[in-house]
């Protein structure tokens, strides 16, 4: 791993929780960047050293990625993985309402198989729900590719033993994304809809 992989590594282990990409809460591409980044970070002149570490750390055994703060790609440190498959596991009605017929049948294929390839709209929605975990998969073209797993799946794969119950979870992740958003005056909002603005 790159030096600046360990940074990002001893950063989100630190936080438990560290965004990909954002202008005020505490991020990836910042650290790497030496500050935030305005639009896309593809354009930034070290794109492709951003891109390459940002995969190390996508890659890391101690590290997990689903959209749980503000909608965008969250990093999730090992020791907060209970209460991500907690909350995630819960099928609660924010996870299922108006999903949408698409939706349904692939999150019926994911149970039945227990992981799939997938992507598009249908894929993404199950995502931001937290009702899969999708993760990165190199293909055997040399691109990365999306698997949805089953949250049971998933903790088997990781070597997870126990999730915590859902509330438990989410209160678990709340504390994190308020100790997170400390300081910064950003506006947060977890999956299920908590929202608050820090300050």
């Amino acid at each position: 791993m790159t030096r600046d992989g360990t940074r990002l590594v001893k950063a989100l282990a630190a936080n438990g929780l560290l965004l990909m990409s954002d202008q005020a809460l505490p991020s990836a591409v910042t650290i790497l960047a030496g500050g935030p980044v305005k639009g896309s970070w593809w354009s930034h002149p070290d794109g492709n050293r951003l891109y390459n570490v940002m995969n190390e750390l996508f890659d890391h055994a101690d590290t997990a990625a689903a959209p749980l703060v503000n909608g965008k790609v969250t990093f999730v440190h090992r020791e907060l993985w209970p209460a991500l498959a907690g909350a995630g596991a819960a099928k609660a009605a924010w996870q299922t309402a108006k999903l949408g017929p698409q939706a349904v049948a692939l999150l019926k294929r994911v149970a039945r198989a227990g992981e799939l390839a997938a992507s598009g709209p249908a894929a993404k929605l199950l995502e931001t729900r937290l009702l899969v975990m999708g993760e990165q998969e190199h293909t055997a073209s040399g691109a990365h590719g999306k698997i949805l797993r089953t949250w049971a799946r998933w903790g088997e794969a990781r070597g997870l033993e126990d999730a915590l119950p859902a509330a438990a979870g989410q209160a678990a992740l709340e504390a994190a994304a308020r100790a997170l958003a400390a300081g910064t005056g950003a506006a947060v909002k977890l999956a299920w809809g908590t929202r608050w603005r820090d300050g």
